[in-house]
């Protein structure tokens, strides 16, 4: 195959990879997630099929020759997949580690084998943080999709509530115990359930014990009271 068409392909792949990754966030399918983790996975395994493809040379400095360095381009998938998970309310995170330790050394254990000539460190590295990524983003990923189970309902009283004001605005509640959490505890929710919330208010949390195994959680507002009827009678 031509350099620039295996180039290109492994554009096209972070591109379309990245995409599919943010939209799996947006349309919750299992079978839409297990694309979005194959398709971060391939511009990865291309990069090191062909590690010396994606050599780029840096500016030069005053007086200084370029140094080689590798288009980061093939991980941006595997990013977009782990900073997904990151924002996924789990409870238990040894699968979603074990996973990002297992992809990390396997990738680093092939780009040992198969390192360029003018850039062999910036490949071990850059592949190991971004197996990394993979391989948590991937198994929280499926741990949370491919749950079927409809959860166990619980509710929790809102104790206080936050907002915090940076590059974006965040909301958090603090919570009352519920089910496993036996304390209370600050937990961050979307500005729609924040602002039709105030403080003495339950909010209906459903507790999943994940197709892996990694509990999660998710949070919503209660359903109102059910409307009395004519006699008085719910």
């Amino acid at each position: 195959m031509k350099p620039k068409v295996v180039r290109w392909t492994v554009y096209l792949l972070a591109t379309v990879g990245g995409a599919a990754v943010v939209a799996s966030g947006m349309f919750p399918s299992p079978w839409f997630t297990a694309l979005a983790i194959a398709v971060a996975f391939a511009p990865l395994a291309i990069t090191l099929w062909a590690p010396d493809l994606f050599v780029i040379m840096s500016r030069p400095r005053r007086g200084g020759a370029p140094r080689p360095g590798l288009n980061p381009v093939a991980g941006i998938p595997a990013a977009a997949l782990f900073f997904r998970a990151v924002g996924m309310d789990l409870l238990d995170f040894g699968p979603s580690w074990i996973a990002a330790g297992a992809c990390a050394a396997g990738f680093a254990a092939a780009a040992w084998l198969r390192r360029p000539i003018q850039t062999p460190i910036q490949l071990l590295l850059y592949v190991t943080l971004f197996g990394a990524f993979l391989g948590y983003g991937a198994a929280t990923q499926a741990d949370v999709r491919f749950d079927t189970s409809p959860g166990d309902p619980y509710r929790a009283t809102v104790m206080a509530m936050q907002v915090s004001h940076g590059r974006s605005t965040s909301y958090t509640v603090e919570l009352s115990a519920w089910g496993p959490l036996t304390g209370l505890h600050w937990q961050d929710v979307p500005g729609s359930i924040y602002r039709a919330i105030s403080e003495g208010d339950s909010l209906c949390t459903r507790l999943h014990q994940g197709a892996l195994h990694e509990r999660w959680f998710t949070i919503d507002l209660c359903p109102p009271p059910p409307a009395p009827t004519a006699n008085g009678l719910s």
